[in-house]
């Protein structure tokens, strides 16, 4: 992939982009909120939802991440309408903001599925919208694979994300 100046893309530099677009748009939605400090459920992951997210407001943290990695108790599969509602009152309960999931889809990696990644990604949009008590929550995910596979994969990756976007858009 070639950058409008006519140079390669590195992988990093990907990054760096799509982070700083994520920033912007993030701006233009909500430019008069403070920034607040939270803390990721993903390093409770022993610990039930419910005794995570007060920890975490007890602490004196503003907002927290839910991790819906399998192996989590958030992992949508694993949750209800209400569950979802049971997160949405307990964020609210603690004065907690939810600004952020975390997800790990394999993004155009050589046997991942898109179709899979896909459902999984109007998994995550589901809790976003339904267990936030402020505005839906942004879907964190890695974009993986190794610096050195950069090459191979970057094409299978730009064309995944562009069936994510589309999916996004529609949920």
């Amino acid at each position: 992939m070639d950058g409008l100046s006519g140079r390669r893309i590195t992988r990093r530099a990907f990054a760096a982009l799509a982070a700083a677009g994520a920033m912007l748009r993030a701006q233009r939605r909500t430019p008069t909120q403070p920034l607040v400090f939270g803390f990721s459920l993903y390093g409770m992951k022993t610990l039930p939802w419910r005794d995570g997210m007060g920890h975490v407001a007890r602490i004196g943290y503003k907002a927290t991440e839910l991790s819906l990695r399998a192996g989590w108790d958030t992992e949508p599969k694993l949750l209800s309408k209400a569950d979802h509602a049971a997160i949405r009152q307990r964020l609210g309960d603690l004065g907690l903001q939810l600004p952020s999931v975390m997800e790990n889809m394999a993004l155009g990696r050589p046997g991942g599925s898109v179709d899979a990644n896909l459902e999984r990604l109007r998994a995550a949009a589901e809790i976003c919208h339904e267990c936030s008590p402020g505005p839906p929550a942004l879907i964190e995910t890695t974009v993986g694979g190794r610096p050195d596979a950069w090459d191979d994969l970057k094409e299978g990756m730009a064309v995944e994300l562009a069936a994510w976007a589309k999916q996004a858009e529609a949920l």
